[in-house]
């Protein structure tokens, strides 16, 4: 686990976007990384690392300076998706 006990959530439009939480976990699922952290309710939740200040930021966010939140990698994809649906 990680050595840190708090974590700040990062995504641009998470509703918790700022919001400081003790880390509970951090546990892979499907090979990705997760924050396992609890609410004020205690409910526990679950978080993609990536979304924190847990990983290390993203060098196409940082120098992109917040103007684009795609990658092209990412658009691509999605349009796969899509194509794949409209079938």
């Amino acid at each position: 686990m990680n050595e840190r006990s708090k974590f700040k959530i990062t995504h641009p439009f998470h509703p918790l976007k700022d919001k400081e939480f003790n880390v509970v976990d951090i546990r892979e699922y499907w090979s990705k990384k997760y924050v396992i952290f609890t609410l004020n309710d205690s409910n526990s939740k679950a978080i993609p690392i990536e979304w924190t200040d847990l990983e290390p930021e993203d060098l196409f966010q940082k120098i992109s300076n917040g103007k684009s939140l795609f990658k092209i990698s990412d658009l691509l994809e999605l349009y796969n998706i899509i194509q794949a649906i409209k079938k």
